[in-house]
């Protein structure tokens, strides 16, 4: 190797940063990221010179060529590597900018095989992940969406439980559906090494599903291969391609095989089958108009014809928990009976499906039982331990009663395995808000906005506020209007005007106006369906109104109000005095936060010694 020049090729390390060429990957702690092939390959050509300096020529033609490069892609790529390395696209803490020149690695750099082999993260085994997209509906009249969408989803169901292998989630593998990126491109959203895409045809009575690999580092088509069946074998169709895909996984990356059928069958009947495909996915949808409470026909209709269909039975019981949480009314504990009845049953019928045991754990918090709606959780974990939706819910129990520190990798996982679930990114951002990170919880934030998911405008205003920047809190929370047309407000708060009177007074307003709008929001909070509205408690809190908060929010959590109960943790006013109030001990008792302490251990913001209890 000529002098004054890095090996590469193993890998190596650039500063705190494990780099890996053969993968696409970037390592930092316990977070790895993926890189696009072309990003990786500017990175190694900087590395391999050390602290030298290259033209942008040079690294163009090198990685590009002179044909296919331009000014663009290289700018493009530094950006990626900056924020990869930096956190910030401006970072030039590591990749440097050299006037009239090029760039250079600022960072020193060490071959990986030279790292002291006593660090842990030389060991760290990086699972190979894969994306399932959503297959395309190719049938005539193109209303088979929902049998391709379940063909999809029962796949990824199917590969979830291979040991070695991480598995993007639903959400956000199917968010691009009908999309015309480049699977590159998906592949680097979802940040996942392989992608499995297909098609599903229905004629008549008979199948054909088309399914091939791709890898996502050079787009190159590993494995493709046609299915074809009577409707009545889709479940053994769709077990031949997961165990197609595993075989082809076992010889690429050395998977485990996993159990003899990868795909069981859920129902006899393919009828029961296709109504409770319809209903999963509107269920998916959670906003729209009558989305749930159609989603909630089509799984009693699969029911009444498979009695013993357990995950009719467990979506069911989601698809009730989330109209408790959206939709107002005076019924959401109803609702959410209906819930707990519909897992139960799903449990009743298969003890070890997770995502019900999840949904089980929904209704003890809004009765006064947090510990036990964290203990459901936790056994659903048990037995679904990459299902993000379990992962999510679990994180977020440990949230609600303070242990921060114990919450965040669960939901970080989560979110790395559903990146594009807006939901993940802004239970993120409220717990990142609670360990003092505002730059981290602000990043979630927006990046759940972007998703759509515009509740999230609430952690992102705070943490602005939190920074000293008034006007940004107003801004950011002036875009949860655009959820004012949706069913998680009530209608005193369900238009932009008002809730852009309010939100300048919480954050801007005199100690004159926010009195004011604390005696108006106290006034309006007078029963369940208000109670269980956010917004009202947000306010109070924001303003400082401890007394009239703990008033409102009642004996205890209702299904639409509980996230509040994150914000007490952070470590900055006004959601902090709430702490200090001398009714404060008694409140955290009544609602059950007491008594999850006692099981799980006291806020992390107490250090260990909390106040005496009144």
């Amino acid at each position: 190797m000529p002098s004054g020049i890095i090996d590469t090729s193993s890998g190596f390390l650039l500063g705190p940063h494990q780099v890996l060429p053969d993968r696409n990957c970037v390592i930092l702690g316990e977070t790895a990221v993926s890189l696009e092939p072309k990003i990786m390959d500017v990175c190694r050509m900087l590395a391999s010179r050390g602290g030298e300096v290259f033209s942008r020529e040079e690294l163009i033609d090198a990685v590009w060529g002179v044909k296919f490069g331009s000014d663009e892609s290289l700018t493009r790529a530094i950006y990626v590597l900056r924020k990869t390395f930096g956190g910030e696209p401006s970072s030039k803490a590591i990749i440097e900018t050299v006037s009239k020149r090029g760039y250079r690695l600022a960072a020193p750099i060490l071959p990986l095989q030279a790292r002291p082999q006593t660090s842990a993260s030389v060991s760290r085994e990086i699972r190979p992940s894969i994306a399932v997209l959503a297959f395309v509906d190719m049938s005539e009249s193109c209303d088979q969406e929902h049998l391709s969408d379940g063909v999809s989803e029962e796949i990824i169901n199917a590969l979830v439980p291979l040991k070695g292998l991480k598995v993007a989630g639903r959400t956000s593998s199917f968010s691009f559906k009908r999309s015309n990126k480049a699977i590159s491109e998906i592949a680097f959203a979802l940040n996942v090494d392989y992608v499995l895409e297909g098609s599903v045809r229905k004629h008549g009575e008979r199948l054909r599903i088309t399914a091939q690999l791709i890898n996502a580092r050079d787009d190159a088509h590993l494995w493709s291969h046609n299915f074809d069946g009577h409707v009545d074998q889709l479940f053994d169709l769709q077990d031949k391609i997961a165990r197609s895909v595993c075989n082809e996984l076992k010889v690429i990356l050395h998977v485990d095989e996993g159990p003899s059928r990868l795909a069981p069958a859920l129902t006899s009947s393919h009828q029961a089958y296709e109504l409770f495909l319809q209903g999963r996915a509107l269920s998916a949808r959670i906003f729209g108009a009558g989305v749930l409470e159609q989603a909630e026909a089509y799984f009693k209709r699969a029911i009444a014809i498979d009695p013993d269909f357990a995950e009719a039975w467990g979506e069911l019981g989601y698809a009730y928990a989330q109209m408790a949480s959206y939709i107002q009314g005076d019924d959401r504990r109803a609702i959410l009976a209906r819930s707990n009845e519909a897992a139960q049953k799903a449990i009743d019928l298969k003890p070890g499906y997770g995502f019900a045991w999840m949904v089980l754990s929904w209704t003890p918090l809004t009765l006064g039982d947090i510990t036990e709606s964290a203990r459901l959780a936790e056994k659903g974990l048990s037995l679904s331990p990459d299902n993000p939706d379990v992962l999510i819910r679990s994180g977020y129990y440990l949230l609600v009663i303070g242990r921060v520190a114990e919450a965040i990798p669960l939901i970080k996982q989560a979110v790395e395995l559903d990146p594009i679930q807006g939901r993940n990114h802004m239970i993120l951002a409220m717990a990142l808000l609670a360990a003092g990170d505002l730059a981290g919880a602000e990043d979630h934030a927006e990046r759940a906005i972007g998703l759509q998911y515009h509740a999230a405008s609430m952690p992102g205003g705070l943490a602005a506020h939190a920074a000293g920047n008034a006007s940004l809190a107003i801004e950011r929370h002036m875009r949860a209007a655009e959820t004012a047309a949706s069913r998680a407000f009530t209608s005193e708060m369900a238009t932009p005007e008002i809730w852009k009177m309010v939100t300048a007074i919480m954050f801007a307003g005199t100690n004159e106006q926010r009195a004011g709008l604390v005696a108006h929001m106290s006034a309006l909070v007078t029963e369940p369906a208000k109670r269980s509205d956010i917004a009202y408690l947000h306010v109070l809190l924001a303003c400082g109104a401890y007394a009239e908060f703990i008033d409102a929010f009642g004996e205890r959590a209702e299904p639409g109000n509980h996230l509040i109960l994150c914000l007490l943790w952070c470590n900055f006013a006004p959601q902090n005095g709430l702490r200090d109030h001398p009714d404060f001990m008694a409140f955290a008792t009544r609602i059950g936060l007491k008594a999850a302490w006692d099981a799980y251990g006291y806020p992390d913001c107490w250090h260990g010694a909390p106040p005496v209890l009144a």
